[in-house]
């Protein structure tokens, strides 16, 4: 969820500051982060599309783009459309995601 997810990179970014290894300032760039994001529908078993979300500039920021994008992938689906393995980026002033560039195969991910 968006809450674990705030959570989680507080915690991790509370280690990082209290260990004396970096000030994780994400506005500053000493802590990135990119989101995946996949869901699917109800009582299904199939993975959902991921889509991976870029420009996380602060930790409130990442919460607010799962909120967005969680909201907008349920939306399609329910349309009756469907996702692309995509890369999105997160627009903070307008609070929305934005289509930055497909992706048609795993190493286009490079991991």
């Amino acid at each position: 969820t968006p809450e674990e997810a705030f959570a989680y990179l507080k915690t991790l970014q509370q280690i990082l500051i209290y260990g004396g290894i970096s000030d994780a300032d994400m506005e500053k760039g000493q802590l990135r982060c990119d989101v995946n994001v996949s869901v699917r529908k109800r009582d299904t078993e199939k993975l959902g599309t991921k889509i991976e979300l870029k420009n996380m500039n602060s930790i409130s920021a990442v919460r607010r783009a799962l909120h967005y994008e969680i909201e907008r992938q349920i939306k399609v689906l329910e349309d009756g459309g469907t996702h692309d393995q995509a890369t999105w980026r997160w627009n903070d002033d307008a609070g929305v995601t934005e289509f930055m560039r497909g992706k048609e195969d795993a190493h286009d991910y490079r991991y």
